[in-house]
Parts: structure tokens; sequence; C-alpha cells
């Protein structure tokens, strides 16, 4: 907070690819579909909602916020 710094400011023209959603990736709403579970089943989904998620990282995520 305390440091000295240089800036230079220039023109930025945008680059639409920098902001692009790669289409080779498929994104899962988590919350959404935790929300759809508590909705049609009126209880609090268990973790067998998650085996469905093929990407190891996003089924653990799943997991640990059905155990909440």
């Amino acid at each position: 907070v305390n440091q000295e710094y240089d800036m230079k400011c220039a023109s930025w023209t945008v680059d639409s690819s920098k902001f692009a959603v790669p289409t080779d990736v498929k994104f899962t709403d988590l919350g959404a579909m935790m929300k759809n579970l508590n909705q049609t089943s009126g209880t609090k989904p268990d973790a067998s909602a998650c085996n469905q998620i093929t990407d190891p990282q996003t089924k653990a995520a799943c997991v640990r916020a059905m155990s909440k």
C-alpha cells in the first residue's frame, strides 16, 4: 500500500478471444443442481446424486456440498 509505482497507461484494444467461453468444456452449476434436487425431493439429497458427474474435482465438490 505504501509503495510507489511507476505506471504508464495506454489505450487497449479489446481482444475478444481472451473472453471466449471454451466450447470443449462442459460447465455444471452445482448450486442449481442442488436446488433442483431439494425442490423435487423435499429432503436434503445424499451424495449419490453426484454419481453422474464424471470430472473428479467437480464430483468431489458435489460430495462436499451434499454433506453440509
